[in-house]
């Protein structure tokens, strides 16, 4: 097999996280008193770009306020608890690890990937590269490939954010239609390709 590394984004690939989250978000702000923010196409839409960016855009000239950013960081990660990975998404990670380095880059903050990890004994990354490590997907992913420079990398995710920032590397872009994004709002980052399901997804890396 010609040599890859996999990243992968969690929320909304991994783990069908956001009707769990959905209400964590509307609480935060709705403590930082942007309660005209709280609506699910409002939030979505902030995904659209980089999430946090987005979010200090639209709080501005309110800075974040740490405390509140922590009480979400736990808030989240109770909320994981909650969450199950999508069917068939388990297995597809199991079979690639077999042949692939794995990653996981998220923007969800270390902790609460880890737990959802360990609450499905999905021990199958190399590292997990959070919100901690940096909040744009495009440094993340650069770090990755300077790792594996003779490898072809593949990013998969849900969000055209993150396909955007993708764009911006060498990787290929794999877009999912399962995730918090719509097939119509993927297609405007112009990805590489769009999988309707982890069978698709496994097929489409090991025939690459």
């Amino acid at each position: 097999m010609s040599q890859k590394v996999v990243l992968f984004d969690m929320d909304g690939v991994i783990a069908d996280s956001w009707q769990a989250f959905y209400p964590v978000f509307s609480e935060y702000l709705n403590k930082t008193g942007f309660n005209d923010l709280v609506s699910e196409a409002v939030l979505l839409e902030m995904f659209e770009g980089n999430f946090y960016q987005n979010l200090q855009t639209a709080l501005h000239p309110c800075p974040v306020n740490q405390t509140n950013f922590l009480q979400l960081s736990l808030a989240l990660t109770t909320a994981i608890k909650s969450c199950s990975p999508f069917p068939g998404i388990k297995q597809a990670l199991q079979q690639l690890n077999h042949h692939y380095p794995l990653y996981l880059i998220t923007n969800n903050f270390n902790a609460t990937a880890s737990v959802f990890l360990e609450e499905h004994r999905l021990n199958v990354f190399q590292e997990v590269l959070g919100l901690e490590t940096h909040r744009d997907k495009t440094v993340k992913i650069a770090r990755i490939q300077a790792q594996y420079p003779d490898h072809s990398v593949f990013f998969i995710s849900d969000t055209l954010g993150d396909i955007l920032e993708a764009r911006q590397t060498e990787a290929v872009t794999i877009a999912i239609s399962w995730g918090w994004h719509s097939r119509q709002t993927l297609l405007r980052g112009s990805p590489d390709t769009i999988l309707d399901t982890p069978d698709e997804l496994l097929d489409y890396i090991i025939h690459f």
